[in-house]
């Protein structure tokens, strides 16, 4: 028997997660084609919108706008990260760069998840961090000026690496990452690549910040194999914009 048919694999959560991020860091409207529609990536689109991102409804099938001022804005309420312990902590080392105090907190299962690993460097960074000395959430941040760090991670991490990248890149200060055994997904350096000066192997990371709006499609990823999903951006960038004192200015080729 032949069986014939079409399979649409949906797009890959990690890279969802971050390019939202990253889209409403940016100063200008952003598109992002097939994104991941799940509980998780819907969370993190409504902490954006609490931080006074734009972003339209995520739906099967459609491409997400996101628009962003260059900034967070201070939140009037809890963020609330449901489940998903990716928004969580990327989301703690974002806001680390940022003059605001904001609580991140999650349902009790998120709850229960380690954060210190997380929470530790970023108080290295120079951020003031509550944790009521559990390891877990509610945490409450208050971010501002932050400090170079060269940190050892006691574990290969994606979302402890991604955490600390934004933190450097929104606090615009060098950050070196080593690693242990191992290596952890990479998503994270692959979209600051395309979006900002690569970061360099081996040596810190000084950020110089050119940021683009983000025009991406995202590959689907059918395989729960640990290697990097490669994906491409299509289309031409018409801005950019570069990190001056806290801000991010739109300047036209």
């Amino acid at each position: 028997m032949i069986v014939q048919g079409t399979v649409t694999v949906p797009g890959d959560k990690s890279i969802t997660h971050r390019l939202l991020l990253l889209a409403a860091l940016v100063r200008g409207t952003s598109e992002i084609r097939n994104p991941l529609t799940s509980l998780d990536a819907r969370s993190s689109a409504t902490v954006l919108r609490r931080l006074g991102a734009e972003v339209s409804p995520l739906r099967s099938g459609r491409s997400v706008r996101v628009g962003g001022s260059g900034r967070f804005q201070a939140p009037d309420r809890d963020l609330y990260c449901g489940n998903s312990g990716t928004t969580a902590r990327l989301l703690l080392g974002a806001l680390a760069g940022h003059p605001f105090t904001a609580k991140v907190t999650g349902d009790r299962s998120l709850r229960r998840r380690p954060m210190r690993r997380i929470t530790k460097p970023l108080r290295q960074m120079g951020a003031t961090v509550h944790d009521d000395e559990m390891d877990g959430l509610p945490v409450t941040i208050t971010g501002g000026p932050l400090r170079p760090i060269e940190y050892e991670m006691p574990v290969s991490s994606a979302q402890l690496k991604g955490s600390l990248l934004l933190a450097g890149l929104v606090g615009e200060v060098a950050v070196a990452v080593r690693q242990p055994m191992g290596r952890s997904r990479d998503h994270s350096e692959r979209l600051l690549r395309s979006r900002v000066t690569p970061p360099r192997r081996h040596s810190p990371w000084a950020w110089r910040c050119w940021h683009r709006e983000v025009n991406c499609a995202l590959p689907g990823s059918a395989s729960t194999r640990h290697e990097p999903t490669t994906w491409q951006c299509s289309g031409a960038w018409e801005q950019r914009s570069e990190s001056r004192r806290g801000r991010l200015r739109r300047e036209s080729r």
